[in-house]
């Protein structure tokens, strides 16, 4: 009860500390006098436990003032928007791979100021091309602008970096690396945590790769936004943040080991190295650091002997934390997993022993659920604005998929460092957990009211509230162990498993029939942001893909939901040409997929993304052709693939203008036939009319994102197309697709992927349908 109420006290002194400004030395010369007069006070243990409080309290807030960074000339910050500078510093934790760049803290040392070299401090966070070459403790050379981060409407990402000591950050600089000075230590482990990650993207397609990464690993940037959408909207994203139940898995793993194989006093050092080696391979987050102090408060506990007491435990995490960063307590992630620990270790029990007259499974699954939830509320509703009354089923159903996905997952990728094929056999068992939940995830996310805005829930409301879930805690208390409970007869019956046994059968059935191949073609615009990406699929089980986006996780996310697990080939790989918004994506496709053929324009590129697709062509032997005018590619059954574009001579005179090289495609399909232009501009276009080609098709796809110039009248009345696509990305900084190009389509019906979602046609002998997501 002391830590409870001392790690309360100070708690609140850190809040009060960002409201008042108190002078350091007043707090600390006042709370040090409030601490020695408890020491006197000996017989009176009431107020000896307030004059400490008051010292925490005075102590916390003090701390809180020294967390605030003064900035003077000596700050990094203090040359924020002063134009072009020139900083060393060493890259202080593991990059962080995004979907479209590399994410690098740089812990800065010395800036080049007026021609002279002085040392300085503060961090910064770089973006880099996304294969740039960088490791953890590399000390590098940067020569860029330094800019405060941005504050949206929606989200303080300014406060968000401050609470992790960054104030300052640098896009794409020019850079130079001079050494590397890592801890050793520290550098095998980041390395040993990528080669998982790798292994389980070879043993498993996407999404589910991804999320596996998530629950294992912590790694959650390759994961689809839509995917991470239908997490947020069921209030379920708790499964992809590592915390006490991941921890809970690996204290109980350690122990059986250790205690199998080492004596007792050895088995305490082997668990809490093991905890610590584990926090530190998945990333210091809030939720793992409070469950890894925890795991080993428990851990120390049994071993001593000493009874077990979550609450103060979760205060003494609580105080430890924030004495290390006391602007945590502004972190969402911290507050949600302290609360809903919390609620997880006052209210579960009350539920459970309301309920016990469901069956275990159930009983625990849904108290767990139900605590987790309750408490969490005001924090969802006053930060993200929204409430899901899903989340209780989408939690139930998700859940106990859970602990075979994180055993299977480990399983994969340990397995897989050994030997890749080996790696397969309990991948596929975990495809199939990760395919059930993701299948849960989405399908609930997708329902009616599945997440119900809530406007205006301030901090104000959270008294109300937590008082109201306090009476409850209060007037459902457990039952005393003497009152009579209702009888439980179906405890003696595995209904847990059956049921999740017969959801995963009725997930590999809806699995298998969602990735068998269609008697019909499909042509899919894919919805990747601001870039290019279509899948071809004919009747003749061919697969054909026409760019990658901008980013590798929404194509390598819908081709792997069209791909049966088992078949991970894709029969041609067409690059119309070399710009990052249509080659980024395909870079992942070849590195993790089979490619029987490559069909590029051949054109020279400077750029690393380039770079690495003619080295992964000539890694893998891929056969590849140079797009050119006049090629045809047979895809069975009538439907022909017609290459229009670039012509030889267009080549040879413009060889440096990539737009008016791009590939452009004719797909025929008896009476049906679409036009995918790439980003052919009006040099290509009027290039075409003039070749004397077929241009006229059902489907067009509109050239360079619908921009101004994109689309010439002449060409557009070529075409004569009934409708049309234009593959753009969601408020987009180019204002694509213009209004100008929008009224030269007015007569045409025209999909937008950034309204419609993916775009999906099929052709049929009849004619042709148009499906979108949304």
């Amino acid at each position: 009860m002391t830590a409870i109420v001392l790690g309360s006290a100070w708690l609140i002194g850190i809040y009060l500390g960002s409201l008042v400004s108190l002078t350091p030395e007043a707090s600390v010369i006042s709370g040090s006098m409030a601490g020695l007069v408890a020491i006197l006070v000996r017989r009176e243990p009431a107020l000896r436990l307030g004059l400490f409080c008051v010292a925490a309290l005075l102590i916390g807030s003090v701390r809180y003032q020294l967390a605030i960074p003064t900035v003077d000339d000596a700050a990094l910050q203090y040359y924020n928007g002063q134009g072009t500078v020139q900083v060393r510093g060493v890259v202080n934790s593991d990059p962080e791979l995004r979907d479209k760049r590399l994410s690098v803290v740089v812990e800065a040392e010395q800036a080049s100021i007026d021609g002279q070299w002085r040392d300085l401090k503060g961090s910064m966070l770089v973006y880099l091309p996304r294969l740039s070459h960088l490791a953890y403790g590399d000390t590098l050379e940067l020569t860029g602008r330094l800019e405060s981060p941005p504050v949206f409407d929606d989200f303080d990402y300014r406060g968000y970096l401050a609470r992790q000591g960054i104030h300052s950050t640098m896009a794409y600089p020019r850079v130079r690396v001079l050494g590397n000075q890592g801890v050793a230590p520290l550098s095998w482990i980041y390395a040993f945590r990528k080669r998982l990650s790798q292994a389980l993207d070879t043993a498993l397609t996407e999404p589910q790769a991804s999320l596996a990464k998530g629950i294992l690993l912590g790694i959650r940037t390759s994961m689809p936004q839509p995917l991470l959408d239908a997490f947020s909207r069921t209030n379920t994203t708790h499964i992809l943040a590592i915390s006490g139940w991941n921890i809970s898995l690996v204290v109980s793993f350690l122990c059986l080991v250790g205690g199998k194989l080492l004596g007792r006093r050895q088995m305490l050092a082997f668990a809490v190295g093991g905890i610590l080696l584990y926090t530190t391979l998945i990333g210091p987050q809030p939720s793992v650091v409070r469950a890894a102090i925890m795991g080993t408060l428990l851990v120390a506990a049994s071993y001593l002997g000493r009874p077990s007491d979550a609450i103060a435990w979760l205060a003494i995490a609580a105080t430890g934390m924030t004495a290390l960063n006391p602007l945590l307590l502004w972190d969402v992630g911290f507050q949600l997993s302290f609360v809903a620990t919390a609620g997880l270790a006052l209210l579960a029990p009350t539920f459970q022993s309301r309920l016990s007259f469901l069956p275990t499974w159930l009983n625990e699954s849904l108290s767990a659920t139900f605590a987790a939830q309750l408490a969490t509320v005001p924090v969802l509703a006053s930060t993200f604005g929204q409430f899901s009354p899903v989340t209780f089923v989408a939690n139930l159903l998700v859940m106990p998929a859970m602990l075979p996905i994180m055993l299977l997952s480990a399983l994969a990728s340990v397995v897989g460092l050994i030997w890749t094929p080996l790696g397969y056999l309990p991948a596929s068992l975990d495809w199939l957990f990760l395919s059930y939940m993701i299948g849960v995830v989405e399908y609930t996310a997708s329902l009616p009211l599945a997440s119900i805005a809530i406007a205006g829930f301030s901090f104000v409301l959270f008294v109300p509230y937590y008082a109201a879930l306090a009476f409850l805690f209060l007037a459902l208390r457990p039952l005393p162990i003497s009152a009579p409970r209702p009888q439980n007869l179906t405890r003696a019956v595995p209904f847990g498993r059956v049921i999740l046994v017969l959801a995963l059968l009725v997930a590999l059935a809806w699995a298998t029939v969602f990735t068998m191949p269609r008697d019909e073609l499909r042509i899919s615009f894919i919805d990747v942001d601001q870039g290019d990406a279509i899948l071809i699929e004919t009747p003749s089980r061919q697969r054909i893909l026409v760019d990658g986006g901008p980013g590798a996780s929404a194509v390598m996310s819908y081709v792997g939901r069209r791909v049966p697990y088992w078949d991970r080939s894709i029969d041609l790989v067409a690059l119309t040409h070399a710009n990052e918004d249509h080659l980024a994506g395909l870079v992942e496709v070849l590195e993790r997929m089979e490619v029987r053929q490559v069909l590029e324009p051949g054109l020279p590129s400077n750029s690393l993304t380039y770079r690495r697709w003619l080295e992964l062509i000539r890694v893998k032997n891929i056969r590849t052709t140079k797009a050119r005018a006049g090629q045809e590619v047979d895809l069975g059954q009538g439907i022909k693939l017609q290459v229009l574009h670039p012509s030889p001579q267009t080549v040879r005179d413009i060889e440096t203008d990539l737009n008016a090289n791009s590939v452009v495609l004719r797909l025929v399909a008896g009476a049906t036939s679409l036009l995918l232009t790439g980003d052919a501009n009006e040099t290509a276009q009027r290039e075409l009319l003039g070749s004397g080609q077929e241009l006229a098709s059902t489907i067009l796809k509109v050239p360079h994102h619908g921009s101004r110039d994109g689309l010439i009248d002449s060409f557009l009345t070529a075409v004569d197309p009934r409708a049309a696509v234009i593959s753009v990305g969601k408020n987009n900084t180019f204002r694509h697709p213009a209004p100008e190009t929008l009224a030269k389509l007015k007569d045409v019906r025209v999909y937008r992927t950034d309204e419609n979602g993916s775009v999906e046609v099929t052709v049929r002998s009849e004619g042709y349908t148009v499906e979108t997501e949304r």
